[in-house]
């Protein structure tokens, strides 16, 4: 299992809750790994499962190192939880569309060097996508399964509570639905500090990480915590989104659904880059500090800025010359 998302959102606290330690939390910079076992009887001894676990710490930031963790030795048992801070709207659009994206281009790369050799593992991984969420479901021609189990968790359900609007609320929501829903992903609300939260996520891990039970109680009021299991969405209860009548009229023309949602999610809350400061940046934090690592990278910032400019000056003679190149022409013609 693979659980990423936006930074301080609460992956480690969550994932320690499931592992059922309460410990001091500190950044995860970069990956972190760790294994859980959970004991299965049967009617001659104990076996135990065992579930290896990555948590990617550093938000968007670091959805490079997807490719580290998603294999295809693993990938046919793998499954990807996306944490998503609701109480940062501003930036939840960027950081879903980067990690998304990283874990589709990733997912696609592993399902095309395995078909080399097994022609049959997509049409398989495709199936099992489907049985997930209903091989009949009615919005069927309108999806597009992510081919392994993805669960997308709005973090911070506290704060999204006492800090966004009732209106905003229903934006963050409907939204964060279209997105699960069109990937057939399943999507939960979660606070650490609500214990029937912690439950339903620990619940959630464990179907994930061993297969196990989980409740499949559906909540969709904006009011209350959203719950929905994989296939329980529609098109229809979601409904449209916030936008004129023309915009809206794209989709009988061809136009995606996903670029409605986005226009409509980032008019009501404007992208926001992070700044760029030790928090959020661990080559700029003195505790990392490391003399020689810190000169290796310097060195090779020098060298990328040289060659940025020296593409930069190449582009500008190419330019020049096709401009010249444009002006004899034309002189000739005449």
């Amino acid at each position: 299992m693979l659980v990423c998302g936006a930074k301080e959102c609460g992956k480690t606290t969550m994932i320690q809750r499931f592992q059922d330690r309460d410990e001091n939390t500190k950044p995860t910079i970069a990956l972190d790994f760790c294994y859980l076992r959970k004991s299965k009887q049967n009617n001659m001894t104990t076996v135990k499962d065992v579930s290896q676990m990555w948590e990617l710490g550093g938000g968007a930031t670091m959805s490079k190192l997807i490719d580290v963790v998603i294999t295809p030795k693993n990938i046919h048992k793998m499954s990807v939880v996306i944490m998503l801070d609701i109480s940062q709207p501003n930036l939840l659009w960027g950081e879903q569309h980067i990690l998304l994206s990283q874990l589709k281009e990733r997912v696609a790369t592993v399902i095309k060097e395995i078909s080399l050799t097994d022609r049959q593992f997509a049409k398989d991984l495709k199936a099992k996508a489907w049985e997930r969420v209903g091989k009949n479901h009615q919005d069927k021609n309108l999806m597009t399964p992510f081919e392994i189990p993805l669960v997308i968790v709005g973090a911070k359900y506290d704060d999204f509570v006492s800090e966004i609007s009732n209106d905003k609320k229903e934006m963050i929501v409907r939204t964060l639905r279209f997105l699960a829903h069109s990937n057939g992903a399943m999507l939960q609300f979660y606070s650490h500090k609500a214990d029937g939260m912690n439950k339903q996520s620990k619940q959630m891990l464990s179907h994930l990480a061993f297969n196990a039970a989980i409740n499949k109680t559906a909540s969709h009021d904006k009011n209350k915590p959203i719950v929905m299991y994989f296939g329980q969405d529609s098109f229809e209860q979601i409904g449209a989104p916030p936008v004129s009548s023309e915009a809206l009229m794209k989709i009988t023309r061809g136009g995606a659904p996903y670029d409605l949602w986005k226009a409509a999610f980032l008019s009501t809350f404007p992208a926001k880059n992070e700044a760029k400061n030790s928090k959020n940046n661990p080559t700029l934090d003195k505790q990392f500090a490391d003399a020689m690592v810190d000169e290796m990278r310097n060195q090779k910032d020098q060298e990328l800025d040289r060659y940025r400019k020296l593409c930069q000056r190449k582009a500008k003679e190419a330019n020049l010359n096709a401009n010249v190149g444009k002006v004899v022409k034309d002189k000739k013609k005449r």
